[in-house]
């Protein structure tokens, strides 16, 4: 099995990423065009992005405020049965996000493009943090 990893620090609080990369209006403001769900362990998480892409990952373990990790369960079939984790560390001034993208099968163009695209996200996330810059989702793969 293989894995997408990156480390990304954040000028925010912990509360405040874990908000964003748990709950479906904090989803919204950084990776999906429209998300719908329950953040609790054993919940689901619709992640529509378009007509395309209308996936969804289901909660398998959160610890307040420090961990998420998804299944996903309706995805291209790449993404099946891939997880994505988050672990936050409180630092003084921020936190780090430890970013972990685990199970693909095999490392083909489909990964190397996810693996730029997890950056890239990861990054308006980041920005939007520490910025308040928002972009829409019709334009982030522009970004």
């Amino acid at each position: 099995m293989f894995g997408i990893y990156h480390d990304i620090y954040i000028e925010a609080s912990i509360e405040e990423v874990f908000e964003l990369l748990s709950t479906a209006q904090g989803l919204e403001k950084w990776w999906t065009s429209i998300s719908k769900g329950k953040t609790e362990e054993g919940g689901t998480m619709q992640l529509y992005f378009n007509e395309e892409y209308d996936w969804e990952a289901k909660f398998e373990k959160i610890k307040h405020p420090t961990y998420i990790e998804y299944q996903m369960t309706r995805a291209y079939e790449h993404w099946l049965p891939t997880k994505i984790k988050f672990e936050l560390e409180e630092l003084n001034t921020g936190c780090m996000l430890h970013f972990t993208h685990d199970h693909w099968d095999t490392v083909d163009a489909h990964f190397r493009r996810c693996s730029y695209s997890w950056a890239m996200y990861l990054r308006i996330l980041k920005r939007y943090l520490e910025l308040r810059e928002f972009i829409p989702y019709s334009k982030r793969t522009k970004s």
